[in-house]
């Protein structure tokens, strides 16, 4: 027999408590990215010019947002009518 809708929560855990595994793997990612990331800036001379573009452009995916692509369909009737902004005018 299925429970009534409205009933009240009676056990298991508390809304938006996290899972203890999953909190502990967070915290050891952190831990570790951060001992990385000593590691590369004290170490960072000793890369050459390739190395440094290299992680430059790994990294720079994380701190810039990537472009889409966006098909325009030329073949119909379609208007476009741009306004300017009132801050424009």
């Amino acid at each position: 027999m299925p429970f009534k809708q409205g009933r009240q929560k009676t056990g298991g855990r508390e809304l938006g408590t996290e899972n203890k595994i999953t909190k502990e793997v967070k915290a050891m990612i952190v831990d570790m990215t951060n001992k990385l990331y000593q590691d590369v800036i004290n170490n960072i001379n000793e890369l050459d010019t390739n190395q440094k573009a290299s992680l430059l452009m790994k990294l720079i995916e994380y701190r810039v947002p990537k472009l889409r692509s966006v098909d325009v369909d030329m073949t119909g009737n379609n208007s476009i009518s741009i306004e300017p902004k009132e801050w424009v005018k």
